[in-house]
């Protein structure tokens, strides 16, 4: 589930629901109250997080075409001679804090 949505305590004057999105999803930055009139409830989009290019030193980083969001997977190809954990390549991932692996 990318949301769920409970029920906050009486006292609203129309039906409510607080939205919380699930790790690793964000909506404007936050969670948030809907609500229902006529029928329809208030848009609320759970968006995955964004962890944007990676920067390693010395080496390539190649991007998939999914992109860089949440769970998105990166290569890390070192370059020649240099001596970054003596790995030549690795995979990265990004992270529901919106950070790489």
């Amino acid at each position: 589930n990318v949301a769920s949505i409970t029920r906050p305590s009486s006292g609203h004057s129309v039906p409510t629901g607080i939205v919380k999105c699930s790790d690793g999803f964000t909506a404007n930055g936050k969670d948030g109250l809907i609500t229902c009139t006529t029928s329809l409830w208030s848009l609320f989009e759970c968006k995955a997080q964004e962890c944007g290019i990676p920067f390693v030193n010395n080496s390539d980083v190649h991007i998939p075409p999914r992109g860089t969001a949440f769970n998105s997977t990166a290569v890390v190809t070192c370059h020649a001679g240099s001596s970054t954990a003596n790995v030549q390549y690795g995979v990265i991932r990004c992270l529901d804090s919106g950070s790489w692996s």
